[in-house]
């Protein structure tokens, strides 16, 4: 039979010394939990790859680690691996020789009496089988010198697990941390469970029996999503009371995601099938209305058709009599039955390990906040547009609307299905860029846009020709929506320009692109949307001038825009006479020119709160200028070649300086991202031709054809790597 030795890591935090079948399920896989979010490693031996030889691996683990908890339960001593894992760990607190380091020694009595647990130890009362004389004086020996450590006594009927054990994780910490106190979050716990005003609404509303899960489930959960930063509501203080009392009733109002514990005696409980009762009606109410809710049930023990289908011989059945009249049983039984019907979690409290299954549900209830975090921006969005629309209802002319950012084409069917009763037609048109790549693409653009807007069958369309197709479309209000716009400023500027001549009424045309610049100064837009919430603030300050060129200037804003960063020009005199507008920038990027010398910019600066400044030389004036610090790039950028590495490099210090410390950093850069061969002839033409095309952007331009797929395909790889 082949065996493998388990890889041990160089040393783990704690070693948790427990009985499997009475605690691993529930205390084990909580504590080891907590200590796993403080960044604590920690060995339990459940976790011990299959196929590996136990006893050395278990060894090994108690020696490599610095703290031991030893966790006795009522079967604790049954067992002659805890006692021998007792043994061991007491022979290195006692063998000064065995390691250098300091070990500290935690021992938790879990439904046991520390004084019950020592007088065994005392008679050496070990029924312990295949076991010597030898073995029980070695164990009670070690016992009774683990009774002497501070214990942490922990009885699961009176006492609410997370705080408790959070205790005990406050001390591991501050041993690991060698500190006087540990920087845990115990001090802010006390202030994260103080009663929260229901003005303000949480996130989380949690029902459930207080006598069932109150104590071990809700406390884990609770203190979970305190942890998180994520409030909930959970009548904590107030579980005991049978009714409903309106300050419940308000925050279940104001919650947004609610999380039922169904439970064995959940149904005798007046106010728990009241609470049900409310959240389903505000289930259904959200399904009519702009605000979403979401419904995770817990079947803790119980089966789902028990809670559906509430037979006789079950529990559930009482919902039909725990009523005071015969319609509120009749309630409760149908918002317990609508209610199963929502799938959740089975939690089995036998079989399964509390902490990671109570993960799943944490996992649930982040992903629908997310969900209607973005589901409300983009309708406080739409809402802007519809405003918009409206202000537009009688002007004569075509007004444009800019759409900028992530999930756009979502967001304009979105759109689209909120406004469109404002309008007598609406066309959509998908892909321009590969339209725009056809023979005469214009006119079939804009015969789909007479087809989609008159709507016209193909025999009539033969009927009428392109001055009768104007004078229906000057009686219709129109939407238009072009849906992603490509880089090619003078197609895009072609369509704009027939569809303004051809378009009245107030019609609106809807423009979704990757670039912001093209829809803001290209463009010109009318309403600018962006879906993409700013990541922080860059801040480039410059000499406004000749000093550097306005289409360097574009390339570099536009380009962390894609990014997703709110770029801001602030040039010299500006920065001298409002410095105070600096101080919200998380990053300022300072190019220095000759008009612009290191030592003004010094001076500017000094009183800023921003620590992450960059310098970047502009120019052959200044190459010669002493550097203050290490951030900082020469670039010449009007050499006699356009270097395209250089340009890169100023990229990827400045979005470094946003992501340092996350590991996922990505490499990629935008090169220049629309306007590309416009862009660098006015460079070069303000350099007087010096500029010497760059082999990229030589291969470039001389393909133009394939200039349009070049940027779609450098942009989607974008989307899918970068993130600040």
């Amino acid at each position: 039979m082949s065996t493998k030795h388990i890889e041990m890591s160089p040393s783990y935090d704690v070693f948790l010394c427990h009985r499997g079948p009475d605690t691993k399920r529930n205390l084990v896989s909580v504590l080891s939990g907590m200590l796993s979010c403080k960044g604590i490693t920690s060995f339990v031996d459940y976790e011990i790859p299959a196929g590996s030889v136990v006893n050395p691996a278990i060894k090994e683990a108690i020696k490599r680690s610095s703290a031991h908890i030893v966790i006795f339960s009522s079967m604790f001593e049954e067992s002659s691996w805890c006692l021998n894992e007792v043994d061991q760990i007491m022979n290195i607190q006692s063998s000064p020789g065995t390691s250098n380091k300091p070990r500290k020694v935690i021992p938790i009595f879990c439904d046991v009496q520390r004084s019950e647990v020592r007088q065994r130890a005392v008679d050496s009362k070990y029924h312990v089988n295949h076991s010597t004389i030898e073995d029980i004086k070695r164990w009670a020996k070690a016992v009774q010198g683990l009774c002497q450590f501070a214990p942490f006594e922990y009885n699961s009927q009176t006492m609410c697990q997370w705080e408790k054990l959070q205790e005990g994780v406050v001390e591991v910490e501050a041993f690991i941390k060698k500190e006087a106190r540990a920087c845990s979050s115990l001090s802010n716990q006390d202030r994260s469970h103080q009663r929260r005003n229901p003005a303000q609404g949480y996130n989380v509303f949690i029902c459930y029996v207080g006598q069932d899960t109150k104590r071990n489930m809700v406390s884990v959960l609770r203190g979970r999503l305190h942890f998180m930063g994520i409030t909930c509501f959970d009548n904590y203080e107030m579980n005991h009371e049978p009714e409903i009392n309106p300050h419940i009733e308000e925050a279940i109002t104001k919650s947004k995601v609610y999380v039922i514990s169904f439970t064995k005696n959940f149904a005798s409980s007046k106010r728990c099938l009241e609470e049900a009762r409310l959240i389903m009606n505000m289930q259904r109410s959200s399904s009519t209305s702009s605000t979403t809710r979401t419904v995770i049930p817990i079947f803790y023990d119980v089966q789902p058709c028990e809670v559906r289908h509430q037979p006789e011989n079950s529990e559930y059945h009482k919902c039909r009599e725990t009523g005071s009249t015969v319609q509120e049983g009749e309630s409760w039984s149908e918002s317990l039955c609508e209610l199963s019907k929502i799938k959740g979690c089975e939690f089995r409290s036998e079989n399964m390990f509390q902490w990671e299954e109570l993960e799943k549900i944490l996992k649930e209830v982040k992903l629908s906040l997310k969900e209607q975090t973005h589901g409300s921006f983009y309708a406080k969005k739409i809402d802007e547009v519809q405003m918009f629309v409206e202000s537009k209802k009688k002007c004569e002319d075509v007004s444009l609307v800019g759409v900028y950012g992530p999930n756009k084409s979502q967001f304009v069917e979105l759109l689209v299905q909120k406004i469109f009763h404002e309008f007598d037609a609406v066309c959509r048109l998908s892909n321009l860029m590969e339209e725009a790549s056809k023979e005469d693409w214009l006119l079939h653009v804009m015969g789909k846009v007479y087809s989609d807007l008159t709507r016209l069958d193909s025999h009539e369309r033969l009927l009428v020709y392109g001055s009768h197709y104007e004078q229906i479309l000057q009686r219709k209000r129109c939407l238009v929506v072009i849906d992603v716009v490509g880089n090619d400023l003078y197609q895009a500027r072609e369509l704009l320009e027939r569809l303004k001549s051809k378009l009245m009424n107030g019609s609106v045309v809807v423009l979704t692109s990757e670039f912001k610049h093209m829809l803001k100064k290209v463009v010109n837009v009318d309403e600018l949307i962006e879906l993409q919430e700013s990541k922080g603030t860059l801040m480039i300050c410059y000499h406004k001038g000749v000093d550097v060129h306005e289409a360097f200037l574009d390339h570099v804003q536009e380009t962390f825009c894609m990014y997703g960063l709110e770029v801001r020009l602030l040039s010299k005199d500006e920065l001298f006479s409002h410095s105070e507008s600096t101080r919200n920038a998380k990053v300022i990027l300072c190019i220095i020119s000759k008009g612009f010398s290191i030592a003004e910019s010094k001076t500017m600066l000094s009183d800023v709160g921003c620590s992450k400044i960059l310098y970047i030389l502009y120019g052959r004036d200044v190459m010669n200028e002493s550097p203050p610090e290490p951030n900082c790039l020469r670039i010449n950028f009007e050499e006699s070649e356009f270097k395209r590495m250089e340009f890169k490099t100023m990229v990827n210090e400045a979005v470094g300086m946003f992501r340092r410390g996350n590991e996922n950093t990505s490499k990629l850069v935008i090169d220049f991202p629309i306007g590309l061969e416009e862009r660098v002839d006015e460079i070069s033409a303000h350099m007087g031709g010096a500029v010497v095309r760059c082999s990229v952007l030589d291969w470039v331009l001389a393909k133009q054809p394939l200039l349009n797929q070049f940027i779609i395909d450098y942009m989607w790889n974008l989307r899918k790597h970068v993130s600040v």
